[in-house]
Formats: C-alpha cells, sequence, structure tokens
C-alpha cells in the first residue's frame, strides 16, 4: 500500500469515526440541549410552516416546539455543567420559566387565592444536598414601583420562599426572604427598602423577578411539598398594579407563544433543513430534530474532510502529520458534541474552512478572475449564513494585498481585483440586506434589536478575562474541554504543552542560530492562518466586551464562537508538534497524540457527560 492510499485510507477510517462518534453523541445528547438548538429548529420549521423567512419582532415558537421542550427535560442537567434551561410549557403562557430543578412547576386548577388558578412549586429536595426550585419572569417593570405582594399558601414546612430581583444597573441580585412555616394562604408584603442592596436605587423597566423556594438545610432524609403562589402585585404609595393572577383568560394565543431570538440570522443553513423538515413533517418532532442533527453532522464531516486538506497543503503527505488536524477536531470534545446538534455554526465552519484551503492553496499563483469570483461565492454564502462570517473578509483583503504585492500588479488591477471581489460576494448575499432594509428599515439586526435586552452591563477587560476563573472559557470549556476536571485539565497541558515546546524549540533555532523554522512557501501560509485566528479572536473579544453578550457577571465567550477559525488554530498547534518531534518515527508519534485526543474524548463526553445527563 502507497502512502498515498495510506493517506485515503487514515481519512475514510477518520470519517467514519466522525460520522460513528456524531450519530451517538446525536442519540445521547438530550434533544435541546446543544447551544440554542430549539431555536434554530423553530426557525427552520417557521420556514416550512409559513414559507417565508421569519420576522423577528413577531416570529414565536409553535406550541409543539414549546411542548417538545417540557418533554425533552433538558434542565435536568445537574451539577458541573450546572442546571439549565426552562421548566414545563405551560408557563410560557405567563412567561414564567423555570430554572431549578429540583422538582417541577405548573398551573394548579384546583386550589387558588382567587380565581380559579395559581403556581404550585412542588419540590423534591434530595437528601444531604441543599437544592432549590425556582421560576423567574423578564424584563418586569419596576421603575415606578417600591414594593411587591403575592398570597403564598405554605406547607408548613422549615423551608424558605425567597422572592428576588435582578437589576441591570448594578447586576446584582437583590432578595428578600421568609419562612414557609404557615398552613394555607397568607399575604407576603416585600417594601423595596427591605431587600438586600440598593434596590430602590437601581429599579429600572428592565428586571427579572424570580421566586425560589430554597432547601432550608441538607436533611437525612429527601422532602418533598407542594407550595402555590398567586395574585402577584407591584405598589407604588397606595397605587396597587397588577402582574398576574395565573388565570385561565389571561392565556394568549397559544400560537403566540414565546419569541425566537434566532429569528435575526441569514437563511441559508435554514434553508437547506428544509427539505428535511417537510419530507418528515408527518413525523414526531423529536426524530424530525434528530434528522436534522444528523444534517449537521455531514456538514461539520465534509469541514474534516477539509481540514485534511489544509493539512496535507502544510505538511504533505510523506508525514501523517496532516492527519493532527481533522483529529484535533474530530476528538475536542466540545467540537464533537456541538457538531450533533442543530446550529448554523456547522454551515459556517465549514465555508470558512473551504476559505482557508483555497487561500492557502492559491497563495503561491496568480490571482485570476475565476478564483476572485470563487473566493467572493463563498464569502457571500458565509455571510448568508451568520454574520460572523465576516470576520472573514479582512483575512481575504490581507491575501491579496499579499498576492498583489508579490506579482506586482498594477493599480488598474488591484482595483479590478478587489471589485470583482466584492461584486460577486454581493450577488450572493447582497438581496439579504435589502430584505432587511424592506421589512426592518436596517440592513442589518442583531439578537437584541427588536428584543427585549436582557444583558446586564459590566465592565471586561483582557485581564478580567486572563485573571478570571474561567480563564479556559474558550479553550477549555469550549474546546479541548467540556468541564474542568483535574484529569481532562492534565490531558489539555500535556497536548498543548507538546506544542508550545516545539515552538520554543523552533524560536530558539531562529533566533541563536539563523535557521528558519518554517521554510519560505510554509512561513506564508503559517502567516495567513495567524492573520485569521488573530482578526476572528479580536473580533470576538470585542463583541463580547462591549456587546450584548453577557448575562449578569458571566460574560457569554462560549468556544463555538472560535470554531470557524478552528481549523487554523489545529494548525499552528500541529506546527509546535511538527517542530517538536524527531523524523525518525514521527508517525508513531501522531499515533500517541491522537491516543491523547481519544482518550481526552471519551473521558469528556463519554464518561464525565454521560454521568451528568444520564446519572447511573
Amino acid at each position: 500500500m502507497t502512502r498515498i492510499n495510506t493517506g485515503r485510507f487514515l481519512l475514510i477510517i477518520l470519517v467514519c469515526v466522525n460520522l460513528v462518534n456524531g450519530t451517538l453523541l446525536a442519540i445521547l445528547t438530550p434533544m435541546w440541549l446543544g447551544a440554542d438548538e430549539y431555536t434554530h429548529y423553530g426557525y427552520i420549521k417557521h420556514i416550512e410552516t409559513h414559507g417565508s423567512f421569519p420576522d423577528q419582532r413577531n416570529c414565536r415558537f409553535s406550541q409543539e416546539l414549546e411542548m417538545s421542550i417540557h418533554e425533552a427535560d433538558w434542565w435536568r442537567v445537574s451539577g458541573d455543567m450546572g442546571k439549565v434551561g426552562p421548566g414545563p410549557e405551560r408557563f410560557y403562557a405567563h412567561g414564567f420559566l423555570q430554572f431549578a430543578a429540583a422538582g417541577e412547576c405548573a398551573l394548579e386548577r384546583n386550589m387558588a387565592h382567587t380565581g380559579s388558578c395559581s403556581l404550585a412549586l412542588r419540590y423534591k429536595f434530595r437528601r444531604a444536598k441543599l437544592d432549590a426550585l425556582g421560576v423567574y419572569l423578564s424584563p418586569v417593570d419596576i421603575s415606578e414601583s417600591d414594593a411587591i405582594g403575592l398570597w403564598v399558601k405554605g406547607d408548613g414546612s422549615d423551608q424558605r420562599f425567597e422572592i428576588a430581583i435582578d437589576t441591570p444597573q448594578d447586576g446584582e441580585s437583590h432578595k428578600f426572604t421568609t419562612s414557609l412555616d404557615f398552613d394555607g394562604f397568607r399575604r407576603v408584603f416585600a417594601p423595596f427598602e427591605r431587600f438586600s442592596g440598593d434596590l430602590m436605587g437601581h429599579r429600572s423597566k428592565n428586571t427579572m423577578l424570580k421566586l425560589s423556594i430554597l432547601d432550608s438545610l441538607a436533611n437525612d432524609r429527601d422532602q418533598t411539598g407542594t407550595v402555590l403562589v398567586d395574585d402577584i402585585w407591584f405598589q407604588k404609595g397606595s397605587k396597587e398594579v397588577k402582574l398576574t393572577g395565573f388565570e385561565l383568560e389571561e392565556l394568549p394565543n397559544r400560537e403566540a407563544g414565546r419569541l425566537n431570538w434566532a429569528a435575526h440570522h441569514p437563511p441559508l443553513y435554514y434553508l437547506l433543513g428544509v427539505p428535511i423538515e417537510y419530507i418528515m413533517r408527518n413525523k414526531p418532532i423529536f426524530t424530525r430534530a434528530f434528522a436534522l442533527r444528523l444534517f449537521s453532522l455531514l456538514l461539520s464531516t465534509v469541514s474534516i474532510v477539509v481540514a485534511a486538506a489544509i493539512g496535507k497543503l502544510l505538511f504533505g503527505d510523506k508525514s501523517h502529520l496532516w492527519l493532527l488536524l481533522p483529529c484535533l477536531m474530530v476528538f475536542s470534545p466540545a467540537y464533537s458534541l456541538h457538531q450533533s446538534c442543530i446550529n448554523n455554526d456547522h454551515l459556517v465552519i465549514l465555508l470558512y474552512t473551504l476559505l482557508l484551503y483555497l487561500l492557502l492553496k492559491w497563495q503561491d499563483e496568480s490571482l485570476t478572475t475565476k478564483r476572485v469570483i470563487a473566493i467572493g461565492v463563498i464569502c457571500g454564502l458565509g455571510t448568508l449564513s451568520k454574520m460572523l462570517f465576516v470576520t472573514a473578509f479582512p483575512v481575504v483583503a490581507i491575501y491579496m494585498f499579499l498576492n498583489i504585492r508579490e506579482f506586482g500588479l498594477t493599480l488598474r488591477r488591484i482595483a479590478s481585483t478587489y471589485s470583482t471581489f466584492a461584486a460577486s460576494t454581493l450577488a450572493v448575499c447582497g438581496w439579504w440586506f435589502i430584505r432587511n432594509f424592506i421589512v426592518y428599515g436596517k440592513f442589518h439586526i442583531t439578537a437584541t434589536t427588536y428584543l427585549p435586552a436582557r444583558s446586564f452591563p459590566v465592565d471586561f477587560t483582557f485581564l478580567d478575562f486572563v485573571l478570571s476563573e474561567r480563564f479556559l472559557g474558550w479553550i477549555g470549556i469550549g474546546w479541548l474541554m467540556l468541564m474542568s476536571s483535574r484529569t481532562d485539565l492534565i490531558l489539555v497541558i500535556l497536548t498543548l504543552g507538546l506544542s508550545g515546546a516545539g515552538f520554543a524549540k523552533a524560536l530558539y533555532l531562529w533566533f541563536k542560530e539563523r535557521r528558519d523554522p518554517f521554510g519560505p512557501r510554509l512561513f506564508k501560509k503559517f502567516t495567513l492562518l495567524f492573520y485569521a485566528i488573530l482578526i476572528h479572536f479580536s473580533a470576538v473579544l470585542y463583541v463580547v466586551a462591549t456587546g450584548s453578550i453577557k448575562v449578569g457577571r458571566f460574560r457569554a465567550l462560549h468556544g463555538r464562537y472560535f470554531f470557524p477559525v478552528l481549523v487554523a488554530i489545529a494548525a499552528l498547534w500541529a506546527f509546535g508538534l511538527y517542530r517538536l518531534l524527531p523524523e525518525k518515527g514521527r508517525n508513531k508519534y501522531v499515533a500517541a497524540v491522537v491516543a491523547i485526543l481519544i482518550a481526552l474524548e471519551t473521558s469528556d463526553v463519554y464518561i464525565t457527560a454521560m454521568i451528568h445527563w444520564y446519572p447511573f
């Protein structure tokens, strides 16, 4: 078997492993657990149902989708990953979402202070473990109020009932707590000056109201009970404004549920998913969602193949170092888990990886008109997938600038090249921005353009990121790890440390012995990959630091934001190993590194995550 055939055989094996791995994760991962997965499915369903693109101002989840969120039971994920997700579907009518998983919430039609319904909090606290059960409502306007009142039916237990109001100005949670040591309905009235912190000084139109049952102590037995809440109002002086009485007549049209905050995205990924949804429209919703998960898996698998092609461009076929690029993607827990969920990131990653491949392949060749058009078409398709793709445009500009300098093109040819690129890009995606202008009066909208802002402005600097406990925010929780277990952390340090040692060796040879560690052709290619990483990282960190992607004092810096340039990260990582590993027996060392990645994938996903998803 020749080396070329061996390379093809290894790639086929890797593709098969990725398909098996992704399919297993698509089956094992609780439905809707993926990042905003049900919102992306809702986008596809909207197009399939209405035959039109969604309008962010009125695109809502269907009743079927909201009910499926409750049936999926995805909020029960606990432990290191945190208890996440909303509670039962029937709360969405009132805007209340469940945020703590020690029990369940429902509308109680038999017991109410007034009317026919109340809110039932049925807690199930486990032995020797402090638990909580609660719901929240956001946004809530308390700017003209100075107290909150509600009726609570206690169960005579020693549990605590907590009212909390999160305020945007200080990013704090202001709390008022009372005991549930009474039976029957009792009026609970809480002036804002009795809340912790300066709530009166931080009232606004955008706050979050939380109602919680708190376990008073770690008990020696399981505890269960039911607490009812009814008739919530806010008070300003002697004036009362009713928030809700949980009455059936308060329920809006069930087809008009919550707004879908993913409705602002460009449509390409969702259009590709519509035929699958249409063909399987008579199947159960989880079956349809599983099929769309497999569609995302196919997209990510093509990205793996393109990553292998980039590896061969950089390291050639003689050594199996090229294998490290796709392997880092296949066996990175966060990437492999993410690829098995419904999300438009998969198409963005594929198109960005394909763009980098073409730029690297044509780097030493002149820019023909056909090549410029091809690059423009890919950029247009990427922009139609997700606006995050715009970070590719500066990379293309740098590539063209470096190419033009090398081949000494005239000013007229330079203008023609950039004009052709811009025209081909706009020919593909320009219609989407025109559509936005017609619908919204704006060429571009964001997730919060027409939705209530739920973010809390807090300062964030680079030092805050580096010095925080979540320093591994993108590289740990979001790239090579799902959770910060000691074993996984050691594996991550080992894999990254090997690469770092290789870079240190390369720099030593460069400065000390004047030996070029790259070579002329390789240096240009890695320079372009470095620019891609630098530009993309800078853009993401800037948006996270200054934009609305934040909740409380936590900045939503997800590792998936860096996935578009993951192949470039993998290339630099592989280069470090390339400079460290000896030429003799190098393929054996590559196999050892791949084994470490497999161990990381197995321990982090198939052991640690499974324990949290399906405790046993």
